[in-house]
């Protein structure tokens, strides 16, 4: 079968078993990624080791595989990922065979993937998406998942001076993870912070796995009890009550990698002090800007857990804006092209404007202020400038 000819409905999607080839489904990924991020660098999914060591995290059937009926021949991959009884699980990342997207074959990979998590317990699915991979935001929210907060993937590469980091050996409270750490407490740590069970911290197994690969630490109290976690990887997180705490975590992360390991993490924008002490502290780089898409129940986390371009609306309520819309376009007559910054706050708004009206996402931009800041009250789109 030619993979350039075949249509969707020449593919079969199936759990991944043993017998498939482990550096053929990292090949693709890493084929994919280089495909979709050439506006980004770091330790992304271009890194073929990278490639392998996700593959090689996932469990046999948390892995979704697109093949040709009757051939062995691999078009995409998806994961699930998540613990058998979790209620909140992840997806990702998809990756198709670049001259075989557009064709709604990612759409089988996503509902099957959401579909096996809801099978073994979930009722909250979630997804990372880059902000710059339009093809794929716009999949997810046809789907019906929701925008909830903008990430920060930030990276501190290996040979970044250590100079400022020497301290950070003695940090108070703070220590690598070993035989004595109780598995437990860190996954109570990770459920207050988080509001949910991270599939991560399920098993004393996988924190070995993941003490050998990156560097993982803990932060505890004068009790000796567990009060944080933080792993310093590409699929790593932070789980704590306080930005102080994640900090003296960080400071021991980083002089444990000694120079010689790019360390890697996703940073939700709310933590803006702590991304700033990052870059002038550790030597951290923004390597590109994410989103966190979320399909089913949702809560954020309590503690931390790492009509023209220049247009604007505003008005008290999201039916108001719609009518505005609909009169908008009709005004256009089909002839103007008329684009609009719309924060991912109204994402029943940009639900309607695709499906109603044909708009397109053509790019994700940040806010940011200086100074005083108070979220707007009513409905409220600023233009270009931010204002």
């Amino acid at each position: 079968m030619s993979v350039s000819s075949a249509t969707p409905e020449a593919w079969v999607v199936r759990k991944r078993t043993q017998e498939d080839d482990t550096e053929a489904i990292a090949a693709l990924i890493a084929e994919a990624f280089t495909d979709l991020e050439r506006r980004s660098s770091g330790q992304d999914l271009r890194n073929i080791a990278v490639c392998r060591a996700v593959v090689a995290e996932h469990p046999l059937h948390h892995c979704l595989l697109a093949c040709g009926n009757g051939s062995e021949l691999i078009a995409g991959v998806n994961f699930a990922v998540g613990g058998d009884t979790f209620p909140v699980w992840g997806i990702g990342p998809l990756a198709l065979r670049p001259n075989l997207r557009g064709h709604g074959l990612g759409g089988r990979l996503l509902r099957e993937a959401v579909a096996t998590a809801r099978s073994l317990g979930a009722t909250s699915v979630r997804l990372c998406v880059d902000a710059h991979n339009i093809d794929a935001f716009s999949l997810y929210t046809r789907s019906g998942f929701v925008v909830r907060e903008p990430l920060l993937v930030m990276e501190r590469p290996a040979a970044a001076s250590t100079a400022a980091t020497t301290a950070g050996t003695a940090a108070a409270g703070v220590c690598a993870f070993s035989a004595s750490t109780d598995v437990l407490q860190c996954a109570a740590v990770t459920e207050a912070a988080a509001g949910f069970q991270h599939c991560l911290c399920e098993s004393w197994e996988r924190m070995v796995q993941l003490s050998h690969d990156c560097p993982l630490v803990t932060a505890v109290d004068d009790h000796g009890a567990v009060t944080g976690v933080l792993c310093v990887s590409i699929s790593g997180y932070a789980a704590c009550a306080d930005e102080a705490t994640c900090r003296r975590m960080f400071d021991v992360a980083v002089a444990a990698a000694q120079g010689t390991l790019p360390l890697s993490m996703c940073v939700p924008t709310r933590y803006d002090g702590l991304v700033r002490w990052l870059i002038q502290q550790h030597h951290f780089v923004v390597r590109k800007v994410m989103l966190l898409l979320s399909l089913g129940e949702w809560a954020p986390w309590p503690g931390v857990l790492c009509v023209s371009i220049s247009g604007y609306a505003a008005c008290a309520d999201e039916a108001t804006c719609r009518r505005m819309f609909d009169v908008a376009v009709a005004a256009a007559q089909g002839t103007l092209p008329l684009s609009m910054c719309v924060p991912t706050r109204y994402d029943g708004l940009v639900r309607w404007l695709i499906q109603q009206h044909h708009f397109v996402v053509r790019k994700v931009m940040l806010l940011l202020s200086l100074g005083e800041w108070a979220p707007w009250p009513g409905v409220y789109f600023p233009s270009i400038d931010g204002i």
